[in-house]
């Protein structure tokens, strides 16, 4: 067997490619970047438009400055990140054992203009966060600029259920929800108000919660007998979307309050599961983009006629876990198409645009050196 340094260096490469698994990804708010996180600590910034180039500005391990608390998790091989972009222009990265409970801010103007190719610019702020035995950070929302109210609170969820409020300016915790699901948070989302959330778990419930209230109690619960993976607010109404091993399903707040009986708006029944990931996509969130097990992009209409008009686009990632869109960033353009990333157990990356008659693939990224 050759011993080289380039056919060692492209047997590792190939290696790690087929380990790759693509967890999160969000845009920069001008839309000009994208950037994902996969299952090894890695983060990877690209431009939007892979016809510029699939291959990543740069690819870095995320660095870990905080190693104060030694606990049972540091020999856990989770190290997955998750990330969000907040209104006042940060990403926002969290991310599983090796940085658990370090929760970083990075200015997206200092990623975009930064000229290196090798690590991400100085943080703008960087605090641990105490957790308990066992404790994985798994998810994280930010509001964006539709959601108007305290822009700068961030929401966190982690694998023992628990739930933290954190202000970034301040650097500081706000409020931790102690048991608030029985199991892994996957998801939170923000309402359209600012002042509501969504967090889905895998003990099978979906709970809002007021932000502004001192109470540590659900405002509503959706209980399924299935674990919910996640959720999106329509931001036009008071409506929730959810997705598990549950079925794909539509709730309306305001039923929930008036009736005992928890009974879905609609079921898209013609949406396979399990479902790992979902985004409300277009100027007045009417179409679900939803992906899960198969390797296949699904488009539905939040109001419409499932079985007519539910799209499916085949995507190199198989499972998807997580979709991305360019539809909540404040820079969007009259009539521009919308920006779809599509990642999970592949090393490439997806890209779509979506129209209102159709979706169209337009090439991937490739998360490799």
């Amino acid at each position: 067997m050759p011993s080289t340094t380039a056919y060692l260096d492209s047997y590792n490469t190939s290696i790690d490619r087929i380990n790759t698994c693509i967890m999160s990804a969000v845009f920069s708010p001008d839309n000009t970047r994208l950037i994902a996180s996969d299952d090894q600590g890695r983060l990877g910034l690209f431009y939007s438009s892979p016809q510029i180039s699939s291959k990543p500005i740069f690819l870095t391990t995320l660095s870990n400055t905080h190693q104060s608390q030694n606990n049972s998790i540091s020999n856990n091989n989770n190290n997955s990140i998750s990330l969000a972009s907040s209104a006042n222009g940060m990403l926002i990265v969290v991310g599983g054992s090796n940085h658990n409970g370090l929760v970083q801010g990075y200015r997206w103007s200092d990623i975009i203009s930064n000229k290196r190719t090798t690590p991400l610019p100085s943080d703008a702020f960087s605090f641990d966060l105490a957790r308990g035995p066992n404790e994985i950070f798994v998810c994280v929302q930010a509001p964006t600029k539709k959601q108007q109210q305290k822009t700068d609170e961030i929401i966190v969820g982690s694998s023992t259920g628990t739930l933290r409020v954190l202000n970034i300016e301040r650097q500081t915790l706000v409020t931790t929800v102690d048991a608030a699901h029985k199991g892994t948070i996957h998801q939170v989302a923000f309402a359209n108000d600012g002042k509501r959330v969504a967090s889905c778990s895998e003990d099978g419930t979906c709970k809002i919660w007021d932000l502004s209230s001192s109470s540590h109690q659900p405002i509503h619960t959706i209980e399924t007998k299935k674990w919910i993976s996640c959720c999106a607010f329509d931001m036009a109404t008071d409506r929730l979307v959810i997705g598990g091993e549950c079925p794909l399903s539509l709730w309306h707040l305001a039923m929930l309050s008036s009736s005992t009986k928890q009974k879905p708006l609609l079921v898209y029944n013609s949406i396979p599961t399990p479902i790992y990931s979902l985004a409300l996509c277009s100027a007045d969130d009417d179409t679900i983009l939803v992906g899960g097990e198969t390797n296949k992009l699904y488009s539905i209409p939040k109001n419409g006629d499932e079985q007519a008009m539910t799209i499916s686009r085949p995507t190199t990632p198989s499972p998807i876990y997580t979709i991305a869109t360019t539809i909540n960033n404040t820079s969007m353009k009259e009539n521009e198409d919308i920006k779809i990333a599509v990642g999970g157990s592949h090393y490439h990356i997806d890209s779509f645009t979506i129209t209102e008659a159709n979706i169209r693939k337009i090439g991937h990224y490739e998360f490799s050196k």
